[in-house]
């Protein structure tokens, strides 16, 4: 007899059906060749095997699936939902505050949801890191491999995303600020969870 479906096998195949959907309806607003939306379905069944073949031999903890279900649902909504006419990637939690111009983008949903993309990568990476036999997780050199692994991925995905933008047409993804933006809040919620975590851990300690 086959291996019985885990919840992880069937947290990928139902995000990849639900994903498969929404790119292939929910994106239609961009007016793309629907080649285009086949190849995007193609290369996201790509990376989700890779995924699960690179992590269904950890048993994964539902409340890691549930954070990352959160950070995939928000990603999707706000690539295909409009408010009042605007996508919901580029509405602002807080309409105006006192920064630069390089960082007036601070509250908008795109980068919060980035900031938040890491720090469950980080949380994530955390759990995985005495799992794959590389030590303490707590230890300081530690957490800044952690934290530059994160990062490391995050930069490749800002990579990925240039190369799709010369490949297709995508106004809306922004240029070279839009990157680095995303890299700062991605760095910005990275710290924010290690941070969490420490303290967390220091609490645990400190109780009799």
């Amino acid at each position: 007899m086959g291996r019985a479906l885990t919840i992880f096998d069937k947290f990928i195949a139902g995000n990849f059906l639900v994903w498969a959907m929404v790119i292939l309806f929910g994106y239609r607003w961009r007016h793309l060749e629907f080649h285009v939306y086949v190849l995007l379905v193609l290369l996201q069944a790509a990376g989700m095997f890779a995924v699960w073949g690179l992590l269904r031999r950890f048993a994964l903890p539902v409340w890691l699936l549930v954070l990352l279900e959160v950070a995939i649902l928000m990603h999707l909504a706000g690539g295909s939902l409009f408010v009042q006419g605007t996508r919901l990637y580029d509405c602002y939690a807080v309409a105006s505050l006192p920064l630069p111009s390089w960082l007036s983008q601070a509250t908008r949903y795109d980068k919060l949801l980035h900031g938040y993309f890491a720090a469950v990568g980080l949380v994530g990476l955390r759990w995985l890191w005495p799992r794959l036999q590389l030590g303490p997780a707590g230890r300081p050199f530690a957490v800044v491999l952690m934290l530059l692994i994160v990062m490391g991925v995050c930069s490749l995905v800002e990579v990925t995303e240039y190369i799709g933008t010369k490949v297709v047409s995508l106004p809306e993804v922004g240029g070279y600020d839009n990157n680095l933006q995303d890299l700062l809040a991605n760095l910005g919620g990275a710290l924010a969870a290690a941070g969490g975590v420490a303290l967390r851990d220091r609490s645990v300690r400190a109780q009799p």
